[in-house]
């Protein structure tokens, strides 16, 4: 790059972040309540003004010991092990004359960011809220302004399956349980299995608007139910009674989930893995190109399942109780959310590390590279599981 060409591109940075800041100084220090529907971004921050609805009790649950070929639990699931599993509270809250936005926050009718959540969906301090993450291009948002009230399932993390399974289905059965029709819902529609399920939960089109479509809704009466981060007893029990009804019956299977058509966490040995999975009378299965309804009936007719740490292990709920389920994981990234959906579900649980360097304990250098499976340590855990199953 010419020196000219760096010079006018800096200046052209300084210019635009200067615009940023004093845009965003504007709407929090004089537009109130007019700053979301100019700038994008809430005028403040406000935790006094709501009476939020408990419906479910936190609660404790003892979580089962995973299960290893290692010597020793990693340190995630024994730090897990001694501060015992809880569920924390869920419910609901109204706000009047309100607005809901599709990354999440909920705005009083002076342009407020609400802070006092039960359990804030994209789980971030309310000061760093998406919201906050200015930006020209959400200048004048696409505003639906509704007559109706409006139940929102709009989510900060909202295109993620996991989250989504569990953080924002299970919404809908709050806003049921809190005694709240859903005519007028606002919820994202952009992914196929956001479509698919929310057609399976009974929800019609003409009920939705489309967190895709605007950036928020307006209504005289916003309801916002909240769930806790990580999956809770009464949402699994949600999913099954209100999905499984609507699944064809297959054959009892052993599943291997691949990854081989993903862009991380795949199976560097993925067909020597195969072949060995094979021999135990496992069949290979890719969920990224299945529609939602066939990836369920997969799990909810497996026997056992086995692969690499990744999103369509939410399906998991689907499984009869009792699943054995292996999962994969390279030691530079570990996620102990499925084992505790399985301690939900109890489902016997098992890890195990491909190779690579092993960190200290509390260290977690969060990198999610390819696994490679050694062999004799995937046989040895696969005779541990048939063992237990066969017992």
């Amino acid at each position: 790059m010419s020196m000219g060409k760096g010079i006018a591109s800096k200046l052209a940075r300084v210019v635009r972040e200067g615009v940023k800041k004093g845009c965003a100084g504007l709407a929090k220090g004089s537009l109130g309540s007019r700053s979301y529907p100019v700038f994008g971004v809430p005028c403040g921050l406000t935790g006094g003004e709501i009476s939020p609805k408990e419906i479910y009790p936190s609660t404790e649950m003892e979580l089962q010991p995973p299960k290893t070929i290692d010597p020793t639990f990693f340190w995630r699931y024994r730090d897990a092990l001694e501060k015992k599993g809880s569920s924390q509270s869920a419910g609901l809250f109204a706000l009047s004359k309100a607005t809901a936005t599709a990354l999440g926050g909920n705005l009083t009718k002076k342009g407020k960011l609400v802070t006092t959540y039960l359990h804030p969906v994209d789980g971030k301090p309310h000061h760093r809220h998406d919201l906050f993450r200015f930006s020209t291009k959400r200048f004048f948002p696409r505003i639906y302004r509704s007559e109706k009230p409006v139940i929102t399932l709009a989510a900060g993390w909202q295109d993620a399956f996991y989250h989504w399974m569990y953080e924002v289905l299970p919404r809908i059965h709050l806003a049921e349980k809190g005694g709240h029709s859903l005519d007028t819902v606002f919820a994202a529609t952009g992914a196929g299995f956001q479509k698919e399920s929310l057609e399976l939960m009974g929800l019609s089109s003409e009920a939705i608007v489309d967190a895709n479509t605007y950036d928020a809704i307006s209504a005289p009466h916003i309801i916002v139910p909240s769930t806790p981060i990580m999956p809770t007893k009464w949402g699994c029990a949600f999913l099954r009674e209100r999905l499984i009804p609507k699944l064809k019956c297959l054959p009892r299977k052993r599943y291997y989930v691949s990854r081989r058509d993903a862009t991380r966490r795949r199976i560097e040995n993925e067909e020597e893995v195969y072949g060995l999975l094979k021999e135990h009378g496992f069949e290979r299965i890719e969920l990224s190109n299945l529609p939602f309804k066939e990836q369920m009936e997969l799990f909810h007719s497996a026997e056992m399942i086995v692969g690499p740490h990744g999103a369509g292990f939410s399906h998991l709920v689907f499984c009869e109780p009792g699943t054995p389920f292996l999962e994969f994981f390279h030691p530079g990234y570990v996620n102990i959310c499925y084992w505790y959906l399985a301690n939900l579900m109890d489902h016997p649980y098992y890890y195990l590390f491909g190779e690579g360097e092993r960190y200290p304990d509390n260290f977690d250098p969060h990198i999610d590279p390819d696994i490679t499976v050694d062999l004799k340590k995937l046989d040895a855990t696969l005779k541990l599981m048939l063992h237990d199953l066969n017992r």
